[in-house]
C-alpha cells in the first residue's frame, strides 16, 4: 500500500490542511541550499491569494486535488491546475498551468508529487508550469514526467538579488484513426513559428 490517496478538494473541510501544507513545504524550500529567498514572499501571498479560502481555490482553479494519508486522512500534498492566462503565442487558450504543488516534507520521496502531477495531468494534453531555477528537485520530478525548460528569465528583486524563473512545458499527442504513426509531433517541445 502507498500510504496515501489523491482525491480532489473538498473545500472548507481541506482549507487548513492544504494551507499548512503548502507553508510547510515552502518554508522547507526556502531552507534549502540555492533555493532564492524571494520564494517565502510567494508563499506568502499565495496563502493570502489564491489558497486564502475554498472559494478562491474554485475561483482561480479548474481541478484542484490534495494526497491524504490511508490512515488519520492528513493532507501532505496539493496541487492545483488552472486556465494559462493569455494562452500562449500560438493562440493556444486551451493550455493549462499546473500550480500549488507541494508536498509536506515528511511525504517526500514517496511517490505523492508524482501521483498529484499526473492526477492534475490527466486529460490535458498541453500543461505548463512555473518554477525557480534553483528548485533542484522539482525540476527532477517534472523532467521525469517529460516536462521540458521552455523559457527562462532573470527576474530582479528589491534587496535579495535577481532569481531565474523557469517555464516549463509537456505537450502529448494523441493519435487518432486519422493519423499515421509517421505523422507525430515531438512531446517536450512546443511548436515553433516565425514572424
Amino acid at each position: 500500500a502507498l500510504g496515501y490517496r489523491i482525491r480532489t478538494f473538498r473545500g472548507e473541510s481541506d482549507l487548513g490542511g492544504v494551507r499548512r501544507c503548502y507553508r510547510e513545504a515552502m518554508a522547507s524550500a526556502c531552507a534549502s541550499d540555492g533555493v532564492h529567498p524571494s520564494i517565502a514572499k510567494h508563499a506568502k501571498a499565495t496563502l493570502k491569494g489564491v489558497l486564502a479560502s475554498a472559494a478562491t481555490v474554485a475561483e482561480t482553479f479548474v481541478g484542484f486535488w490534495v494526497a491524504e494519508t490511508s490512515r488519520g486522512g492528513d493532507i501532505v500534498g496539493c496541487v492545483g491546475l488552472a486556465d494559462r492566462q493569455g494562452g500562449d503565442k500560438n493562440n493556444n487558450n486551451n493550455l493549462k498551468e499546473i500550480k500549488c504543488l507541494a508536498v509536506d516534507p515528511g511525504s517526500r520521496r514517496r511517490g505523492v508529487g508524482s501521483a498529484l502531477l499526473e492526477a492534475a495531468e490527466a486529460g490535458h494534453d498541453d500543461v505548463l508550469l512555473d518554477t525557480l531555477g534553483g528548485m533542484d528537485a522539482a525540476l527532477k520530478l517534472y523532467a521525469r514526467h517529460g516536462y521540458a525548460v521552455v523559457a527562462s528569465k532573470t527576474v530582479p528583486t528589491k534587496g535579495s538579488g535577481p532569481f531565474e524563473l523557469k517555464t516549463l512545458r509537456k505537450t502529448t499527442t494523441t493519435t487518432t484513426s486519422e493519423t499515421t504513426p509517421t505523422e507525430t509531433t515531438p512531446t517536450t517541445t512546443p511548436p515553433t513559428t516565425t514572424a
